[in-house]
């Protein structure tokens, strides 16, 4: 059991925090990887172009899969997601502008005392911008914002808080969405002090259980419903049909 070197990341904190803990849990001991979805690699691909020739030239060596086996052009449903980030990093200078700074710091600290790590998509003396490829960024449930929606504002909270600890700079946050859409949708979101303050009160008040759940001191909740829980279920008796619901 490599239990991640012992680090939480963000990603993996929220997976637990609003989706499955038992998930969360079974991939920070290694127990358990997400096989890579079309859209995880859409995202994939677009981070790789934002931090250079070189390391999407390597991406696409690590990938042949997204590629055409004749020719070596990217796949239709690729092809949309490169030129559309070019051609918005072209046309809009003031959004190109966030793609700044230090790529991919390695974060580290520690939160009441859990172990985090994680890795910024840029940074600088000033601020933090996580660049986004998405569906779309409208409310997506009950007039939430996008950011609370997709809990952006929690993994962004965490950021804040460790490159913090590293070098002592309270930095603002920045999203850097460009959608999936046709045509393309795009935006620089700030995520204000109030709504990271916010994220991180929740992530304080689940720290506790969550340190219980690292150290064996009680088990994960299963959600019942994903992939992890589909994957690794046992039926121990009978269910009445009533409770089997949406």
């Amino acid at each position: 059991m490599s239990k991640s070197n012992g680090l939480m990341s963000p990603s993996t904190l929220v997976t637990m925090l609003y989706d499955c803990e038992a998930k969360g849990y079974a991939e920070w001991c290694g127990e358990y990887k997400q096989e890579p979805t079309q859209a995880m690699m859409l995202g994939s691909l677009v981070d790789a172009l934002s931090q250079g020739e070189e390391v999407y030239q390597q991406f696409l060596v690590d990938h042949p899969e997204l590629c055409k086996q004749r020719g070596g052009g990217l796949k239709a449903e690729y092809t949309k997601a490169y030129n559309d980030y070019w051609h918005c990093t072209i046309t809009d200078p003031v959004w190109h502008s966030y793609l700044t700074g230090k790529k991919q710091k390695h974060l580290k600290g520690v939160i009441d005392g859990v172990p985090f790590h994680g890795f910024t998509d840029f940074i600088d003396d000033t601020r933090i911008v996580d660049l986004k490829y998405t569906k779309d960024i409208h409310p997506t449930w009950q007039g939430v914002s996008w950011t609370r929606t997709m809990h952006h504002d929690v993994r962004m909270a965490i950021y804040r808080e460790l490159a913090y600890q590293m070098d002592g700079i309270w930095r603002e946050c920045y999203l850097a969405p460009l959608t999936k859409e046709t045509p393309y949708d795009h935006d620089i979101i700030r995520i204000s002090d109030l709504v990271l303050s916010d994220a991180m009160d929740a992530v304080h008040g689940y720290l506790p259980r969550l340190q219980a759940i690292l150290n064996g001191e009680v088990e994960p909740d299963r959600c019942g419903k994903c992939e992890f829980c589909r994957s690794t279920k046992r039926v121990i008796e009978p269910k009445d049909s009533e409770d089997i619901t949406l």
